[in-house]
């Protein structure tokens, strides 16, 4: 499996290079100190983790669509929703 094109292009335009990336299954990303696991989950339910805490964020997946704007509004997306929870884990 690859890191589509679209996403490549788009995080660089914020100058974030993720060509040298590949998508991961859940089970290659866990381990012990694991404590939050954020779902990107819109047409499927969201994997459980026992013993960390979860996030849903039923976000549309953009695979398909050759329009990078459809790109380019999910990674703003993420990148609010990220800072947010920052914000949210900052504060406890």
């Amino acid at each position: 499996m690859r890191v589509r094109p679209e996403a490549i292009s788009v995080m660089k335009e914020i100058g974030i290079d993720i060509s040298g990336h590949r998508p991961k299954h859940l089970q290659d990303a866990l381990g012990p100190d694991v404590a939050l696991v954020v779902g990107l989950c819109a047409e499927e339910a969201c994997p459980v983790v026992p013993g960390a805490q979860s996030e849903h964020w039923p976000l549309r997946d953009p695979a398909g669509s050759a329009d990078l704007n459809v790109y380019r509004d999910l990674r703003d997306e993420l990148q609010r929703r990220i800072a947010e929870l920052i914000g949210r884990l900052e504060a406890v």
